[in-house]
């Protein structure tokens, strides 16, 4: 979703300037920083909301909960 990117974001920006600032080392951002991230990141969307919303741009009939 748009806050689980806006969420990688932030705790990419926050690693490289906490390291930065311990290093005392500014640095570009790298890939492998977002694979720290994304190794302890879980999506905030479960796979049975996403497959409604799925359900439901399609047109056909959403079960909702009870």
């Amino acid at each position: 979703s748009g806050a689980d990117m806006a969420s990688l974001a932030q705790r990419v920006r926050e690693l490289v300037f906490t390291e930065a600032v311990q290093a005392g080392i500014i640095r570009d951002i790298q890939s492998s920083d977002f694979d720290k991230v994304l190794a302890d990141m879980h999506p905030s969307i479960q796979s049975d909301d996403l497959h409604k919303f799925e359900l439901f741009s399609k047109g056909q009939p959403v079960k909702r909960r009870r």
